[in-house]
């Protein structure tokens, strides 16, 4: 396996861990009613930007214990660390899909605004979309690697 294709594969974990993060706080606090009124949208203000020091966190850590466990796997051997054409491309059409999913994602949520849902939904379905969407695009990279 190309370093390439385990940073995709670790990112993808990465991304899984936090959508399930997301979602289980984000149901969670929305029971108790942490979101209602005025002062529920600066909760989720503060859920919203610790969400994004979470993901960076998750993001690293999920690296740096992915390849410790790849090296310990493979008794040290380091990865193939060779970026050629084929390398660019996967990586360019994931990061285009994982883009177009966002951009869904922003449509879906200004709908949901549009049909009468609150800016609670809106903003939930936003950061789900995000992330989603990261694991849309780590997902078609692997695919892209097994199509060769």
């Amino acid at each position: 396996m190309t370093q390439e294709q385990r940073t995709a594969l670790f990112q993808l974990i990465a991304d899984v861990i936090l959508i399930v993060w997301f979602l289980n706080r984000f149901f969670a606090r929305d029971a108790l009613g942490d979101f209602a009124g005025e002062a529920g949208l600066a909760a989720l203000g503060t859920m919203a930007l610790k969400f994004i020091l979470i993901t960076i966190v998750v993001g690293i850590v999920v690296q740096i214990l992915g390849n410790v466990l790849s090296g310990v796997v493979n008794m040290g051997e380091l990865p193939d660390q060779t970026v050629d054409e084929r390398d660019t491309r996967i990586r360019r059409r994931g990061e285009e899909i994982a883009h177009w999913a966002t951009g869904g994602s922003f449509v879906i949520a200004l709908i949901l605004l549009a049909t009468g849902y609150g800016a609670v939904t809106m903003v939930a379905t936003l950061f789900l979309g995000f992330i989603t969407s990261d694991a849309i695009g780590n997902i078609a990279k692997l695919v892209g690697y097994m199509r060769g």
